[in-house]
């Protein structure tokens, strides 16, 4: 286990190298020139001259990105062009906020997808299972903008039970802000809630009918301990596998929700980039977003050895 994490993190380096090659090139290969994109229609010949030579755009690819690559190493990814702040404090001032929402919404979707599927795989076949897994499969059809909007409606607009918008500080109003959490944690972590259900349900419905579970239920093991002891530990490994690409997808595609609830998070910075067509921002976020993924996926792997201890990465 220790020699595969070692070599895991030996192999980050040459996939992060690949990752940011990857981001560098999307923004190089985009058509037209991204100066007088970022500058408007009446940027002067001066101004567009100027910025191309602060941006560095005047030097050969190769050169750009080893320039880019070497500052991002260092921790530095640039200023924005709009705004002239520095894109790492501004990812590290909004990224919190994204973390919060995407932690929050993943949490929820734990304790609703997970003990749904479990019910309805156990009573498979019946009501309970039928209409545990009509809502999986509401939750999974509804856009999130959708369901956001409806909430909004309902719970803020109509029943005037919680906020519209904003994020108040967790330490200067923590009810205030878990408040504003509840909407945007029920639109983000809906669609994860019906996936994990579903997944959770059909991988137990497997275990269910293996012989050790036959086997645990003739030697009068209880029910409640077959279920979450023997026949959801060996099933939770694809769930695994799940939870961790919607974490990840929370992180990087919070975007609308992040702008329809008014969250200042990293969705909300990469929103602004592409909008101002500022290069540098998109770049930053979809590094640090890459890195992200990454680290989720590490994570996910580590965990798997953990639950199924006949897993080797030899």
């Amino acid at each position: 286990m220790v020699a595969y994490i070692a070599r895991r993190l030996l192999q980050l380096p040459i996939l992060l190298l690949l990752v940011s090659l990857i981001v560098f090139s999307l923004m190089s290969i985009a058509p037209g020139d991204p100066v007088p994109l970022m500058l408007g229609d009446y940027a002067t010949k001066e101004s567009i001259a100027s910025l191309t030579h602060e941006l560095g755009l005047d030097r050969p690819l190769p050169v750009q990105y080893l320039s880019w690559l070497g500052d991002a190493v260092r921790g530095d990814l640039g200023w924005s062009v709009q705004t002239r702040q520095d894109i790492l404090w501004e990812i590290r001032v909004r990224l919190p906020n994204t973390l919060t929402l995407a932690v929050a919404a993943m949490g929820l979707a734990l304790i609703v997808g997970i003990p749904v599927g479990i019910v309805a795989s156990v009573k498979q076949n019946t009501w309970v299972d039928y209409l545990s897994m009509t809502f999986a499969l509401g939750a999974l059809s509804i856009p999130s903008f959708v369901l956001a909007i409806f909430l909004i409606m309902l719970f803020a607009v109509y029943l005037h039970w919680l906020p519209i918008s904003g994020s108040p500080s967790v330490m200067e109003d923590p009810v205030g802000a878990a408040r504003a959490l509840i909407l945007p944690c029920v639109a983000l972590g809906a669609r994860a809630a019906g996936g994990l259900a579903r997944m959770t349900r059909s991988c137990m419905v497997e275990v269910l009918n293996q012989d050790y579970i036959t086997t645990a239920r003739g030697k009068g093991v209880r029910d409640f301990q077959i279920y979450l002891r023997h026949a959801l530990k060996n099933a939770f490994i694809p769930v695994l596998t799940v939870i961790g690409i919607n974490f990840a997808f929370m992180l990087g595609g919070s975007i609308v929700i992040e702008q329809i609830f008014s969250i200042p998070g990293i969705g909300g910075l990469m929103m602004r980039g592409v909008l101002g067509r500022d290069y540098p921002v998109i770049q930053g976020v979809s590094l640090v977003v890459a890195v992200i993924f990454v680290a989720v996926n590490l994570t996910t792997d580590v965990l798997y050895s953990y639950l199924d201890p006949r897993i080797r990465y030899d």
